[in-house]
């Protein structure tokens, strides 16, 4: 039950790093244009 847990607590980190990422790749694009 724990490695099921652990894989969901792995997707959200990453998902949280790739939305954090998109987020500070949006301010750029705006900055620039």
């Amino acid at each position: 039950m724990g490695v099921p847990s652990n894989h969901y607590f792995l997707f959200l980190e990453f998902f949280s790093i790739f939305f954090i990422s998109l987020e500070i790749f949006s301010n750029y694009f705006i900055f620039i244009f």
